[in-house]
């Protein structure tokens, strides 16, 4: 028994849970935390404050501009008392939103300056005589049927242009001579409400067109021969490329319809250049123009028609010209 060693006590453990720290170590994160709050809390309250402030000056701002300056008022007025902090800037705002009411108030009476002037000019308008009116409407219509003969003028030329360059043929349709006419615009009569002109040939169609074009892949051998027409004005651009205004008796006395084709005048001969003479290949026009004559019957008898064909033979006044005819001056005497 004396030699059994027994175990001696050893230290306590510590219970979990049981901090051995102290007190300002333990508490020190709530307390923080709970600090941070209170001041976050303070800073809210003095904000909301601050904006309720501006709230009620931005209301009392509204009511002074809906109300309108005071006549005692100055323009632009300084405080008398001492402007708390952060509120200069509201004091500025105050005054330029004064100077832009007074703008307001200008241009309001600038309105009513403009609508009086115009009542005026309408009032002016309605007292011009009947006849002033008609005189107006007048010259609006001579504008109007000016510039109509002017673009069909170009028109003409266009097709020409274009004809020169094809076989002495017209074009087929308006889109065949676009390199031709300057503008699109040329296309639309000033008179014709309905259409409008195209300002570039991206924009232009069959819409924007006002005139008749009857005389397409015409040959240009008809001059009289109704090229354009103008159904607002009634001029008319012939196939020459001359225009021509018609009033209403002349589109009744001197437009003619033949085979389809309008004519102004009566219609050519049908077909003058292929009535060649007898004998030859030449029209009596042609042989005329080259001098060859037909050679008169003996005795002066009328034609026979029996007869053989006639002869031709140059006029006098060509084998002059050539140096065919006879000499009837008798030769100079060599030996004298």
């Amino acid at each position: 028994m004396s030699q059994i060693v027994l175990p001696q006590p050893g230290p306590q453990p510590s219970r979990p849970g049981v901090s051995t720290q102290s007190w300002w170590k333990r508490w020190w994160p709530a307390l923080a935390a709970t600090g941070a709050s209170v001041f976050c809390l303070a800073v809210l309250a003095s904000q909301q404050a601050q904006l309720r402030q501006l709230e009620q000056e931005v209301e009392s701002l509204q009511r002074e501009l809906q109300a309108g300056p005071r006549p005692n008022q100055a323009e632009n007025p300084a405080p008398s008392t001492p402007v708390p902090d952060g509120a200069a800037e509201l004091a500025s705002l105050q005054a330029e939103a004064q100077k832009l009411a007074a703008e307001i108030r200008g241009l309001e009476a600038v309105k009513a300056q403009n609508q009086q002037l115009k009542a005026e000019a309408a009032r002016q308008q309605n007292t011009l005589d009947p006849e002033e009116v008609q005189a107006m409407q007048q010259a609006k219509d001579r504008a109007g049927r000016i510039q109509c003969v002017n673009n069909l003028k170009n028109l003409g030329l266009a097709a020409r242009i274009w004809a020169t360059d094809n076989q002495d043929v017209n074009p087929p349709n308006i889109e065949a001579m676009m390199r031709e006419i300057a503008s699109p615009s040329l296309l639309t009569c000033p008179g014709d409400p309905a259409r409008k002109p195209a300002k570039t040939w991206s924009e232009y169609t069959p819409a924007n067109l006002s005139y008749e074009y009857l005389a397409a892949s015409a040959p240009t051998t008809e001059p009289n021969r109704v090229l354009f027409r103008c159904p607002v004005h009634q001029n008319v651009t012939l196939v020459d490329g001359s225009v021509q205004q018609l009033s209403a008796a002349r589109v009744t006395r001197d437009l003619v319809q033949q085979d389809g084709k309008l004519y102004l005048g009566p219609p050519p001969p049908a077909t003058p250049a292929t009535t060649a003479a007898p004998g030859t290949g030449m029209s009596e026009e042609m042989m005329k123009r080259y001098g060859l004559t037909v050679s008169p019957p003996a005795n002066g008898a009328p034609p026979n028609p029996a007869a053989p064909a006639p002869t031709y033979q140059m006029s006098p006044a060509l084998r002059k010209r050539y140096g065919l005819l006879p000499n009837t001056n008798p030769p100079a005497n060599p030996n004298p």
